[in-house]
């Protein structure tokens, strides 16, 4: 639990907000007086989870440990398949899923958000020599890859009616296909969401260069809680504020992804 001097935040009103049921209280209660909070991830999404040399890592896994500090709780870690992760928490299994989510309008209406832990914005990498692409609408004309069933295919679509020459756009199973298409000259471009581009283009940069500024709509990633478990939310969400005000979420974006991507400190209305 979060304290100065002595006195617990989250009951001197800077973690406080509005009315919340008897669950939601329960639930952060619950975690301040046990001092654990029990989260859900699938430690197979990199950069954001992972297992490196053993171990946990990931940029989820260091915001995360950041916000316990701040609140003066211990994290525990569980791996889980990603869809056995919003059932566990709605069960009562686990406090909170860490895995990035991204916010929806649809999703608003099941589960509570915390304020946006990363961008998921559609953005564009190329191949790390080409000198045609500068911006996002230097793709007129040229074949793009996206993964097939994500929200970033409609994003593309409605970019591409409005450039000059339509994209010719190639649907992938999975992203790792699309980029090797690209680094082979296959596709002149991918597109995906902004984070995983920064990743691909630190990692590999005699490869993949990123395409900026993303060209989709803003949208941003959460992590997620019961639809009622409010006082949970606002007490992460003010750790969050806290360490996004001392530049820990800043050290951790330019570690991670290679770039700092400012963060609104409260969720918008999603667009999508």
């Amino acid at each position: 639990m979060l304290k100065a001097a002595g006195v617990s935040l989250a009951a001197s009103g800077l973690f406080a907000g509005g009315s919340r049921s008897a669950r939601a209280e329960t639930t952060w209660k619950a975690v301040q007086k046990r001092g654990v909070l029990n989260i859900a991830t699938e430690m197979q999404f990199a950069p954001w989870d992972m297992i490196a040399d053993g171990k946990y890592a990931g940029a989820n896994r260091e915001l995360i440990d950041a916000v316990g500090a701040k609140l003066k709780i211990k994290v525990t870690y569980n791996d889980i398949p990603w869809d056995g992760i919003l059932p566990g928490v709605e069960a009562g299994r686990f406090d909170l899923c860490i895995a990035p989510v991204m916010a929806t309008k649809e999703r608003l209406t099941h589960y509570a958000f915390t304020n946006p832990i990363g961008a998921a914005t559609a953005a564009l990498v190329k191949k790390a020599n080409d000198t045609s692409i500068k911006t996002a609408r230097d793709i007129s004309g040229k074949i793009v890859g996206v993964q097939k069933g994500s929200h970033v295919v409609m994003d593309l679509q409605s970019f591409s009616a409005t450039l000059p020459k339509p994209v010719e756009i190639h649907e992938y199973l999975d992203n790792s296909q699309a980029y090797a298409d690209l680094a082979s000259g296959r596709l002149d471009a991918v597109a995906n969401s902004s984070p995983s581009l920064a990743y691909l283009a630190q990692k590999r940069p005699e490869t993949f260069a990123l395409v900026s500024p993303p060209f989709g709509k803003p949208t941003y990633l959460c992590w997620v809680a019961r639809h009622d478990d409010t006082a949970l939310i606002e007490a992460i969400n003010g750790a969050l504020h806290a360490i996004t005000e001392d530049g820990q979420i800043a050290a951790i974006q330019k570690k991670w992804f290679g770039v700092v991507t400012p963060l609104p400190q409260s969720l918008p209305t999603p667009v999508i």
